[in-house]
């Protein structure tokens, strides 16, 4: 808006109406797609030009609808929230409202802070499509939880409940009964919880598509049974699960091994840093839609699982394994993961991220893994790679050499940018494979898909955090 004279903008003054508030939507609407939330915000700064610009934009209960609480040290000061959460509601009328509030912070704002604030929405959960909050030890959330029991949220479509309050004992859990919005949540498609809300406060999950049950900053002491993530697996919709941390029980240790295999029907995307959880999903799961999988080692034989020899994902073309470096790394000695290979033929392009030359022996482990997925029965179609795996001495460079040489389909491979400065690596990479430098700035992983600009989820996808680890410039 620079330029506009506050008093007269008289240049788009005989606009209509109707013309002026296409033009202030889309202004917001802009500035949200950058990522980026503007200072001020787009609709605050559009109502304090002029009075007939004010009179306009008050008209317009769609500019009011997002209402976004971040912590005081960024560029809405908490001071501030109870006052501008009123006006939203207000002027938002009854337009479809949605509800972004992290309390996740360090500030000492008083246990009823963020009750309050939730209080005031209460009678407009009827209309809420977004309820994303973001909370923590210093802001309990359970207060909360029988108020929540019977209300009514027909339009909710994403919801978010993280208070990363620590747990002192597991309660009885039951999927089925949920204890908040238990008079249903039709339109519900993403839900994400950490493991301290999944155990306090359960919305319905019969509609969801998109589910993430990941850790945050306190880590539970309460392992949930497998018999719970055997309902959460088999939930008809369910088409992408992000799971970090190490929650749940396998194998007779609280729960029964299923005596047939469950269905995800409709899963394409699968992410656990657990590799028992990766083992139990191939051994357990029928998958038939399964696309992209990411989990931590290659070995897949940990825990009481055997994945059956007839096992075939051929929907399957993505494979991302986070910190392969440790464990064995024999295919013939873990049948587990020969078998996943063997089932998995369609794969077509592997992300390995991993590295970190900490303690003797890392690399050696490391090189290992591309020894085994170099093998020429292993994944033979192949067409793009990212091995994150730095040189430390020249004889790792043969590690790759035996890669290249095991995918002669491979049409990509994405190294280190140091890679490229060693010429004993690049006599040995044949003149069709195309070499890139591996963009750090980039994710370079599968992430989750934000439900709103990446400025409304704050807190960064933990996969991604876990990656960054490998990172090297």
């Amino acid at each position: 808006m620079a330029g506009v004279d506050s008093d007269r903008p008289d240049h788009i003054a005989p606009l209509p109406n109707e013309i002026l508030s296409i033009i202030f939507l889309e202004l917001q609407r802009a500035s949200r797609a950058r990522g980026t939330s503007d200072v001020p915000i787009a609709e605050t700064t559009v109502s304090h030009v002029c009075s007939h610009w004010r009179a306009v934009s008050l008209s317009i209960p769609q500019l009011w609808s997002v209402f976004e609480h971040v912590p005081a040290s960024s560029h809405l000061p908490a001071r501030w929230t109870e006052e501008r959460l009123a006006v939203y509601l207000e002027r938002s009328k009854g337009h479809p409202f949605e509800l972004w509030i992290d309390f996740a912070t360090e500030e000492d704002l008083g246990g009823n802070r963020l009750l309050s604030l939730l209080h005031m929405v209460l009678p407009h959960l009827h209309r809420c499509r977004v309820f994303h909050i973001l909370s923590d030890k210093n802001h309990p959330l359970r207060d909360f939880r029988e108020i929540l029991a019977n209300a009514a949220v027909p339009l909710l479509e994403i919801c978010a409940l993280c208070p990363d309050h620590q747990v002192a004992r597991r309660p009885d859990l039951a999927l089925t009964s949920a204890n908040i919005f238990q008079t249903g949540a039709p339109s519900l498609k993403y839900v994400r919880l950490d493991e301290t809300s999944f155990l306090n406060l359960r919305p319905p999950l019969e509609s969801v598509v998109h589910l993430r049950i990941e850790e945050r900053r306190v880590a539970s002491p309460i392992l949930i049974p497998n018999s719970i993530f055997d309902e959460i697996i088999s939930l008809p919709n369910l088409e992408t699960f992000s799971l970090f941390g190490y929650l749940f029980r396998f194998q007779n240790q609280d729960g029964p091994i299923p005596n047939e295999s469950l269905l995800a029907k409709n899963l394409k995307e699968f992410r656990t840093m657990d590799p028992i959880v990766a083992g139990y999903i191939f051994s357990h799961v029928l998958t038939p839609s399964l696309q992209s999988v990411m989990f931590p080692k290659f070995n897949l034989d940990g825990g009481d699982v055997s994945i059956p020899a007839q096992m075939a994902l051929p929907s399957l073309r993505t494979v991302t394994l986070m910190d392969p470096g440790s464990g064995s790394h024999d295919l013939e000695g873990s049948p587990n993961t020969e078998k996943f290979v063997s089932g998995t033929y369609n794969v077509d392009e592997l992300s390995v991220w991993g590295g970190f030359a900490e303690g003797e022996g890392r690399n050696e482990d490391w090189g290992k893994v591309l020894e085994a997925v170099a093998a020429p029965s292993t994944w033979t179609n192949l067409k793009r790679a990212t091995l994150s795996m730095p040189f430390t001495n020249p004889s790792e460079i043969e590690y790759y050499h035996k890669f290249i040489r095991g995918k002669p389909q491979l049409e990509v491979l994405c190294v280190p940018p140091g890679c490229l400065e060693r010429p004993a690596f690049m006599d040995g990479v044949p003149s069709h494979l195309r070499l890139q430098p591996i963009d750090y700035s980039k994710p370079g992983i599968s992430l989750y898909r934000t439900p709103g600009p990446d400025w409304m989820d704050t807190e960064e996808d933990p996969f991604l955090r876990e990656r960054r680890m490998f990172e090297y410039f």
